[in-house]
């Protein structure tokens, strides 16, 4: 399951992939976690683990994998400057 033991963790997560995502501001998936991360790991919420395994998969290493929803923003070149696609 896609489970953060701690805030710090939470926090890498966030930085590695979250606020490199288009779905970033709003997004649903971390809004789930951060509603039932503990509870998922008491063992007595099978259909909240079940769903957010599905949003953030373990990896083999048993950290945290890339979000299923996750898509990089990409850099958009006009002529005065670099903006970021939201």
């Amino acid at each position: 399951m896609g489970y953060f033991s701690n805030g710090c963790e939470a926090d890498q997560y966030e930085e590695e992939y979250c606020k490199r995502c288009v779905h970033w501001k709003g997004c649903k998936v971390w809004l789930a976690h951060f509603e039932y991360n503990y509870e998922q790991k008491s063992g007595n919420n099978n259909i909240a683990k079940n769903i957010l395994t599905m949003l953030i998969p373990i990896q083999e290493d048993d950290f945290c994998g890339k979000c299923s929803m996750f898509y990089e923003k990409q850099e958009m070149y006009n002529e005065s400057h670099i903006t970021f696609q939201n």
